[in-house]
């Protein structure tokens, strides 16, 4: 899964995946803010890392 976001710096982007998991976090899994978390999720497992 790519995700291309010109819009935003990278710092940005940290922080809306961070919200999402933050939002996420403090609902219930049938809650469409738990589906913003799994899908941020998978955008940082997706980030390649050194």
């Amino acid at each position: 899964m790519t995700c291309r976001i010109p819009a935003l710096t990278a710092d940005q982007f940290v922080i809306l995946v961070n919200g999402a998991l933050a939002i996420g976090a403090t609902r219930s899994h049938t809650h469409p803010a738990a589906v913003a978390r799994r899908v941020a999720e998978r955008l940082l497992d997706d980030i390649p890392r050194p």
